[in-house]
């Protein structure tokens, strides 16, 4: 830009946000040169992509297997958008699968319900992570919850009685979690 001699001038220009800025607070420094002497100003600025995560709250912290379960996002959006909430799950600290859930928001709040997985039982933690335009938003975060199962006969073993008899005695080997979380109450 070219600025002719005589008076004062306005110098306006734009900075485009895309998808490589996250939310936060930047520092612009623009720096004018005419001749031997130069000008420097710096601005600060604040990206914000209006959608936050304002609450997250677990149904159930513990289940029984192939019990059904949701984690509950509540989102606050001051703008019309379409978001890509990813849950990741761990089973023991052991990835176990990904989930892309496609989440449209219009201004307000808005909960999504997020299924969680109890085909296995385990220690489980789910991360998630709400972006807009490919750029996480404040608020991903990971919750705890624990899929229990029953106790089961494994094996079956005669130690007593009569071959080919009516009555025998038999042994029921029944593994029992070591917390005994199963016999839990809550």
């Amino acid at each position: 830009m070219v600025i002719a001699p005589g008076g004062d001038s306005s110098l306006v220009f734009e900075i485009p946000i895309d998808s490589k800025y996250s939310e936060g607070e930047y520092t612009v420094e623009l720096t004018v040169r005419c001749s031997n002497t130069s000008i420097s100003r710096l601005r600060k600025f604040k990206v914000l992509m209006g959608v936050s995560v304002v609450s997250v709250s677990l149904e159930k912290d513990r289940l029984y297997l192939n019990d059904t379960g949701s984690l509950y996002i509540t989102l606050m959006s001051v703008r019309n958008a379409n978001l890509t909430l990813v849950a990741s799950y761990y089973n023991e600290n052991r990835f176990v699968k990904n989930t892309t859930i496609p989440v449209t928001v219009t201004e307000g709040t808005q909960v999504v319900k997020v299924p969680l997985l109890t085909e296995i039982p385990g220690n489980y933690t789910l991360k998630y992570r709400v972006s807009l335009l490919g750029v996480g938003i404040s608020g991903g975060g990971e919750v705890h919850y624990t899929v229990l199962s029953p106790p089961s006969i494994t094996n079956i073993s005669v130690v007593g009685g009569e071959k080919g008899g009516l009555y025998s005695t038999f042994r029921r080997i029944i593994p029992i979690p070591k917390n005994r979380e199963f016999f839990s109450t809550t």
